[in-house]
């Protein structure tokens, strides 16, 4: 068996390239389509359209590896990365055209998205295995990872441009796809499992097994106060994504530009890893209902202080909020849904929460790009607030309340 510092470090340089990948991607995507001179609704019509596509693709994933026998997780999650290098290489071989390039980013970034909870995925697979992984560290080095690349690459595209993001990307996915590749148990320890649901088990053996073919609307209704959660969850990060997706704009409001978006990103992100380095810890002493609340008030603080910030400094103490907003929020949520949800309908509830943050972003795209033609990106940020305070609501009150509703099930 591997030892867990080992098991744990080949997972983290999987979270790690993949969240360098997704900063290239997805956070300087406004970025590289303003250099091609696109405007802010096209850009936002862009990022809903690749937000949409992975709304759907996300639960049809995660039900084809709930059944299949076919192949095993890492051989699926390999053919998509290859698809998404393919794709993006047509972004580089078609920059002359909106369409053409709107069409490759909106399929490869799309699937790379998608890919997420089975990325997550992976780590419950290697627990069912017995070889324990640490998510927390993981994903904190996919922080870390995310504030590197966002800190290098605003200076880089400030000195040289936009123009070779799609390179960078491209060879990050094809690490990634190699280190996907390797990550597998030595020769003559138990075999992945080919199917993921059968990885993730909750401690509640007297629960009588639900039906395999358990679909999307019959699991929001079993799950009723998740629903509310996940609702929930998706109102907040339409802030969260209307401040990440269009930072250029709220950056260059308050007199800042490429650079300084990068030093904020790298802030965000930076601030993400200590939590999730101790959350493992953090999670013996505070039940994860507790620190989903406590994440949904710091959301709300940092999306009204972004609002209010009249300079860059203000704006970076913003960013440092992140500690208890999306640092805390990420582990949180991966272990709710594995302690909370049957161990049959797991990769349904890893990939609602995955939906969740991706209905949340379809929301942002269309409403950050559209209204910011017209208003000022002051005014979209004090709408964000509004919605912020809402989802924060919706998450407070639902969170208990699931937690009684599943015991009594046990």
């Amino acid at each position: 068996m591997y030892r867990l510092s080992f098991a744990t470090s080949k997972y983290s340089i999987i979270q790690g390239i993949y969240w360098s990948t997704y900063c290239m991607m997805l956070s300087f995507s406004a970025v590289y389509l303003l250099a091609r001179q696109y405007n802010n609704s096209e850009i936002g019509v862009v990022l809903a359209l690749v937000n949409i596509l992975a709304f759907f693709l996300q639960p049809v994933m995660a039900a084809y590896m709930d059944k299949t026998k076919k192949i095993v997780l890492k051989h699926f999650i390999a053919i998509l990365l290859a698809l998404v290098i393919v794709l993006s290489v047509g972004i580089l071989l078609t920059a002359g055209s909106k369409y053409a390039v709107a069409l490759f980013m909106i399929l490869s970034f799309s699937i790379l998205a998608s890919i997420q909870p089975l990325i997550n995925s992976i780590c419950f697979e290697y627990e069912k295995m017995g070889i324990r992984i640490n998510f927390g560290v993981a994903r904190g080095v996919g922080s870390g990872a995310y504030a590197v690349t966002s800190l290098i690459l605003g200076n880089v595209i400030k000195t040289l441009g936009a123009d070779w993001l799609p390179i960078y990307y491209s060879v990050s996915t094809l690490l990634l796809l190699a280190m996907i590749l390797k990550f597998t148990p030595k020769k003559g320890e138990v075999s992945f499992k080919t199917e993921v649901a059968s990885a993730m088990e909750i401690e509640s053996p007297s629960q009588s097994k639900p039906d395999e073919s358990l679909t999307i609307m019959t699991f929001l209704k079993k799950y009723r106060y998740f629903t509310i959660f996940i609702l929930g969850t998706a109102l907040v990060f339409v802030p969260h994504i209307l401040i990440n997706s269009f930072m250029i704009q709220i950056v260059r409001r308050i007199g800042g530009t490429s650079s300084e978006m990068g030093v904020a990103a790298f802030l965000a992100a930076g601030s993400e890893i200590p939590i999730m380095f101790v959350f493992s810890r953090l999670m013996k002493k505070v039940n994860c209902g507790t620190l989903l609340k406590i994440s949904a008030l710091f959301f709300t603080a940092k999306h009204l202080l972004t609002y209010f910030a009249p300079s860059i400094p203000i704006f970076y103490v913003a960013q440092l909020l992140q500690i208890g907003a999306f640092g805390l929020y990420v582990p949180a949520s991966v272990y709710y849904v594995n302690q909370i949800i049957h161990k049959d309908d797991q990769i349904k509830g890893q990939a609602m929460i995955t939906n969740a943050l991706t209905l949340g972003s379809i929301l942002a795209s269309l409403i950050g790009g559209i209204l910011l033609d017209y208003v000022d990106p002051k005014s979209v940020l004090l709408l964000g607030g509004i919605v912020s305070i809402m989802g924060s609501t919706l998450m407070v009150l639902s969170v208990a309340p699931q937690e009684k509703a599943e015991r009594v099930l046990e």
